[in-house]
């Protein structure tokens, strides 16, 4: 499996230049295009752009207008937002699927660590694929998915180890935050509901428009209503998670452990949002502690249902999958500012420190001893 006609990047990345480089691309170790025949591959394809790229380029601008996703099929870019190291991406690996699937806004910078062969995806080609029914588009977005929860864990275990965290009492009922919700609230509190109307909720929803119509009755149906008053808990860190949640009524936060009572925000969440995603795709304990800031109702969702829709080669599991991707990306945005944020404020500690440092070193030299170094 080849491509050719490779072009030369220039900058940003959604300029190509137009001087062809032939040569050959071997795709076959891709996760999009893993399992499928060499006619589904080949026709897929054409809805990609190949490019080469040298060490040191810069791919992508954060806050440019552009809704290319990367494919790395060979070398390794590095991700940044402002000065802080997000993450990297390699053989295999996407970049630029919150920008795909989302607003079409950069929410990083992307350089280049290697020279490196990349296959773009723009809104066109994607749309393309997903019209066609291409098995590619599912694979696209189910890496999508998995791209953005791995991301997400990582961020939200740096910014657990590095933030100082607010006292529980000063964000939640001042009561242990995470060890004795379950015995306060009875596991959270959970009440059923059928005083909501699921289709309308899913409706309303940005993050859902994009279901056909039978695809949304259908998704409304495989859920349930549940209610929660201030001060509850959806789910708790560390819990086993078997179901996921969209918010139809009320304020929700997010919170991580920062250790001895103390939490660090993590999200905010409002009508419309989806949260509880990670522990269904893989399997993890909650990352997260979700709390109810008012009265809540949600719509929540079953694993076993679940998994019969988002895994699903159909334009429900293609708009599923879309939605989840978008809420995904809004609390990733928010998670990669707020590690920036601590991150900066880590550095000026440091710096002052060393500049403390400096000062007590000047202080040694041109202190008692005398200028001339003698007493």
């Amino acid at each position: 499996d080849a491509v050719t006609g490779v072009q030369t990047c220039a900058l940003p990345i959604s300029q190509i230049a137009a001087q062809p480089k032939v040569f050959r691309m071997d795709v076959s170790h891709l996760p999009v295009f893993s399992g499928l025949s060499d006619d589904v591959v080949r026709d897929a394809l054409a809805h990609f752009r190949p490019a080469n790229v040298e060490f040191g380029m810069q791919l992508m601008e954060e806050g440019e207008a552009d809704s290319t996703m990367l494919c790395v099929v060979d070398g390794e870019l590095e991700i940044r937002t402002g000065d802080t190291l997000l993450g990297k991406a390699k053989a295999g690996e996407v970049v630029g699927e919150m920008a795909l699937f989302g607003y079409g806004m950069r929410m990083a910078t992307v350089e280049a660590l290697t020279n490196a062969d990349l296959l773009l995806l723009d809104r066109d080609g994607y749309a393309a694929l997903r019209d066609s029914g291409s098995p590619v588009a599912k694979a696209v977005e189910q890496l999508a998915l998995r791209t953005l929860m791995a991301r997400l864990t990582s961020t939200s275990d740096r910014i657990a180890a590095m933030a100082d965290g607010s006292p529980t009492g000063s964000v939640a009922p001042p009561k242990s935050f995470f060890q004795k919700v379950a015995s306060l609230f009875g596991g959270g509190g959970r009440r059923q509901t059928s005083s909501l109307n699921h289709r309308a909720i899913l409706e309303q929803a940005p993050f859902f428009q994009k279901f056909s119509e039978g695809g949304l009755d259908s998704l409304a149906d495989m859920m349930v209503g549940v209610e929660y008053s201030p001060g509850e808990f959806v789910c708790s860190e560390g819990d086993s998670g078997d179901e996921m949640f969209i918010v139809a009524e009320g304020l929700l936060d997010v919170f991580i452990n920062t250790g001895d009572d103390r939490v660090e925000p993590l999200a905010s969440l409002e009508p419309g949002d989806a949260f509880g995603m990670l522990a269904l795709f893989n399997n993890r304990p909650r990352m997260a502690s979700c709390v109810a800031r008012t009265d809540v109702a949600c719509l929540a969702l079953s694993k076993e249902r679940w998994d019969a829709v988002v895994d699903a080669h159909s334009p429900a599991g293609s708009a599923l999958r879309g939605a989840l991707i978008r809420c995904l990306s809004d609390q990733l945005a928010f998670a990669n500012a707020r590690l920036s944020q601590l991150d900066l404020t880590k550095r000026k500690k440091s710096d002052q420190q060393a500049s403390l440092l400096v000062v007590s070193a000047g202080m040694d030299t041109y202190g008692p001893a005398g200028r001339n170094g003698s007493k």
